[in-house]
């Protein structure tokens, strides 16, 4: 998983590059956000608490700015999201909660994708589609409604 995120960061040149990346506090986030950050980009990091994660220099080069993905206003959003170059999309959830996933990991991303105006590069990490497996418990509408909400992005 961390291996694809982490494979993104040699698609793009890292020069004065603005890297909005959506979940940079979590397990995955905070790998990306300490990989850019030595490339020499300017990282804004967007998650829920908005906090930086402990230890480490590099989470002083870091914007940390707080926004829930799937309750905030879109005009909150898009003030969070800025006008980056690339963003790269690490926010997912993990359990066994179908609608849970499906927020976290579908709704979440296709909000994040709406906010992005004019950005070149909108990578999604590939665990973040954890809510279609989980989804295939679930009776066929939901399913359907989970697959179309990921796959908007």
């Amino acid at each position: 998983m961390m291996r694809a995120a982490l494979a993104l960061l040699a698609l793009v040149p890292a020069t004065a590059l603005r890297v909005t990346v959506l979940g940079g506090n979590g397990y995955v986030g905070q790998r990306v956000c300490e990989k850019l950050v030595a490339r020499g980009c300017d990282v804004t990091s967007i998650s829920k608490s908005g906090k930086a994660p402990s230890g480490g220099a590099w989470t002083q080069s870091v914007k940390w700015v707080a926004n829930d993905l799937t309750r905030g206003s879109r005009q909150e959003l898009e003030a969070a999201v800025g006008q980056p170059d690339v963003a790269v999309s690490c926010v997912g959830t993990v359990g066994f909660d179908g609608r849970g996933l499906e927020l976290g990991n579908g709704v979440a991303n296709v909000r994040a994708a709406e906010a992005l105006k004019g950005v070149q590069r909108f990578a999604v990490h590939e665990s973040n589609f954890a809510a279609l497996v989980m989804a295939e418990s679930r009776p066929a509408r939901h399913r359907r409604d989970a697959c179309s909400t990921a796959w908007r992005c």
